[in-house]
Protein backbone atom coordinates (compact mmCIF):
# COMPACT_ATOMS: atom_id res chain seq x y z
CA UNK A 1 0.00 0.00 0.00
CA UNK A 2 3.00 2.13 0.74
CA UNK A 3 3.61 2.26 -2.81
CA UNK A 4 0.62 2.45 -4.47
CA UNK A 5 -0.46 5.50 -1.99
CA UNK A 6 3.51 6.93 -3.52
CA UNK A 7 2.59 6.24 -6.91
CA UNK A 8 -1.11 7.26 -7.17
CA UNK A 9 -1.54 10.22 -4.59
CA UNK A 10 1.76 11.76 -6.53
CA UNK A 11 3.65 11.83 -2.70
CA UNK A 12 7.29 12.92 -2.86
CA UNK A 13 8.35 9.84 -0.62
CA UNK A 14 11.08 6.95 -0.83
CA UNK A 15 9.18 3.99 0.42
CA UNK A 16 11.98 2.12 3.30
CA UNK A 17 10.73 -1.79 3.87
CA UNK A 18 11.21 -2.53 7.30
CA UNK A 19 10.63 -5.75 9.22
CA UNK A 20 8.77 -5.27 12.12
CA UNK A 21 6.58 -3.04 13.70
CA UNK A 22 9.78 -2.32 16.65
CA UNK A 23 12.05 -1.37 13.69
CA UNK A 24 9.91 0.95 12.35
CA UNK A 25 8.99 2.63 15.66
CA UNK A 26 13.09 2.61 15.92
CA UNK A 27 13.33 4.34 12.70
CA UNK A 28 10.95 6.81 13.71
CA UNK A 29 12.46 7.84 16.51
CA UNK A 30 15.76 8.55 14.89
CA UNK A 31 14.12 10.13 12.08
CA UNK A 32 15.35 8.07 9.86
CA UNK A 33 11.36 7.53 8.42
CA UNK A 34 8.47 10.16 8.94
CA UNK A 35 5.44 7.95 8.27
CA UNK A 36 4.13 4.31 8.30
CA UNK A 37 1.83 2.60 6.17
CA UNK A 38 -0.16 -0.33 8.37
CA UNK A 39 -2.77 -1.55 9.99
CA UNK A 40 -4.06 0.92 12.70
CA UNK A 41 -4.27 -2.42 14.91
CA UNK A 42 -0.43 -2.66 14.95
CA UNK A 43 0.24 0.38 16.21
CA UNK A 44 -2.72 1.28 18.44
CA UNK A 45 -0.87 2.12 21.51
CA UNK A 46 1.10 5.09 20.15
CA UNK A 47 -1.46 6.48 18.26
CA UNK A 48 -3.82 6.48 21.93
CA UNK A 49 -0.07 7.87 23.48
CA UNK A 50 0.02 10.84 20.87
CA UNK A 51 3.35 9.23 19.33
CA UNK A 52 1.94 8.92 16.11
CA UNK A 53 -1.25 10.35 14.39
CA UNK A 54 -3.48 8.79 11.44
CA UNK A 55 -3.96 10.20 8.29
CA UNK A 56 -6.26 8.32 5.63
CA UNK A 57 -7.88 5.32 6.29
CA UNK A 58 -8.55 2.32 3.88
CA UNK A 59 -12.88 1.62 3.15
CA UNK A 60 -13.06 -0.22 5.79
CA UNK A 61 -14.82 1.63 9.05
CA UNK A 62 -12.40 1.05 11.89
CA UNK A 63 -13.27 2.86 15.61
CA UNK A 64 -11.98 5.74 16.22
CA UNK A 65 -10.63 6.75 12.83
CA UNK A 66 -13.94 6.88 10.99
CA UNK A 67 -13.70 10.56 10.40
CA UNK A 68 -10.15 10.44 8.27
CA UNK A 69 -10.50 10.51 4.41
CA UNK A 70 -10.20 7.24 2.23
CA UNK A 71 -7.23 6.15 0.46
CA UNK A 72 -8.78 5.99 -2.52
CA UNK A 73 -10.66 9.26 -2.34
CA UNK A 74 -7.29 10.89 -2.65
CA UNK A 75 -6.29 9.86 -6.22
CA UNK A 76 -8.17 11.12 -9.23
CA UNK A 77 -6.18 8.57 -11.16
CA UNK A 78 -8.52 6.03 -12.44
CA UNK A 79 -6.46 3.20 -12.31
CA UNK A 80 -4.80 4.15 -9.16
CA UNK A 81 -9.13 4.11 -7.26
CA UNK A 82 -9.45 1.08 -8.57
CA UNK A 83 -6.33 -0.92 -7.24
CA UNK A 84 -6.56 1.02 -3.41
CA UNK A 85 -10.47 0.42 -3.83
CA UNK A 86 -9.72 -3.26 -4.02
CA UNK A 87 -7.07 -3.60 -1.62
CA UNK A 88 -9.49 -1.52 0.95
CA UNK A 89 -11.82 -4.25 0.34
CA UNK A 90 -9.30 -6.77 1.43
CA UNK A 91 -9.46 -5.27 4.75
CA UNK A 92 -12.82 -6.45 5.47
CA UNK A 93 -11.86 -9.84 5.47
CA UNK A 94 -9.03 -9.15 7.90
CA UNK A 95 -7.44 -12.55 9.14
CA UNK A 96 -10.03 -15.34 8.27
CA UNK A 97 -9.60 -18.82 9.14
CA UNK A 98 -10.19 -21.09 6.00
CA UNK A 99 -11.58 -24.75 5.73
CA UNK A 100 -11.03 -26.81 3.12
CA UNK A 101 -13.51 -27.13 0.15
CA UNK A 102 -15.89 -30.27 1.35
CA UNK A 103 -16.42 -29.53 4.74
CA UNK A 104 -19.96 -30.15 5.64
CA UNK A 105 -22.03 -27.38 6.06
CA UNK A 106 -23.00 -28.64 9.67
CA UNK A 107 -19.40 -28.44 10.37
CA UNK A 108 -19.41 -24.87 8.57
CA UNK A 109 -21.92 -23.57 10.73
CA UNK A 110 -20.84 -24.71 14.16
CA UNK A 111 -17.12 -22.58 13.16
CA UNK A 112 -19.25 -19.55 12.40
CA UNK A 113 -21.37 -19.92 15.27
CA UNK A 114 -18.34 -19.96 17.65
CA UNK A 115 -16.70 -17.25 16.13
CA UNK A 116 -19.29 -15.40 16.80
CA UNK A 117 -20.08 -16.17 20.38
CA UNK A 118 -16.53 -15.64 20.95
CA UNK A 119 -16.77 -11.49 19.91
CA UNK A 120 -19.52 -11.90 22.87
CA UNK A 121 -17.52 -13.58 25.69
CA UNK A 122 -16.26 -11.49 28.46
CA UNK A 123 -12.82 -13.23 29.29
CA UNK A 124 -12.37 -12.78 25.35
CA UNK A 125 -13.35 -9.36 25.41
CA UNK A 126 -11.67 -8.39 28.31
CA UNK A 127 -8.19 -9.99 26.94
CA UNK A 128 -8.55 -8.04 23.81
CA UNK A 129 -9.45 -4.35 26.09
CA UNK A 130 -5.98 -4.83 28.05
CA UNK A 131 -3.80 -5.02 24.20
CA UNK A 132 -6.32 -2.46 23.19
CA UNK A 133 -6.81 -4.97 20.30
CA UNK A 134 -10.51 -4.27 18.58
CA UNK A 135 -12.28 -7.56 17.37
CA UNK A 136 -14.88 -7.68 14.84
CA UNK A 137 -16.67 -10.28 13.43
CA UNK A 138 -17.09 -10.35 9.32
CA UNK A 139 -20.13 -12.65 8.60
CA UNK A 140 -18.65 -15.41 5.80
CA UNK A 141 -20.78 -13.90 2.95
CA UNK A 142 -19.49 -10.55 3.72
CA UNK A 143 -16.29 -12.01 2.99
CA UNK A 144 -16.87 -13.54 -0.27
CA UNK A 145 -18.51 -10.14 -1.57
CA UNK A 146 -14.93 -8.64 -0.98
CA UNK A 147 -13.30 -11.39 -2.14
CA UNK A 148 -15.58 -11.66 -5.28
CA UNK A 149 -15.11 -8.09 -5.92
CA UNK A 150 -11.47 -8.28 -5.97
CA UNK A 151 -11.44 -11.00 -8.20
CA UNK A 152 -13.84 -9.48 -10.46
CA UNK A 153 -12.02 -5.92 -10.50
CA UNK A 154 -8.51 -7.32 -10.94
CA UNK A 155 -9.41 -8.35 -14.33
CA UNK A 156 -9.35 -5.07 -15.33
CA UNK A 157 -5.26 -5.07 -14.86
Amino acid sequence: MAHLTKDYMGLNVKVVEHRTSTDVLLAMEQKECDAVWSDINAFRQFVDRGLLRPVARSAVVVKGIEHLPVDADLTTDPTGKAIMGMFGKTGVVGRCYLATPGTPDNVMNILREAFQKMLKDPETLADAKKIKLELQFTSADECLDAVKFCSINRRRF
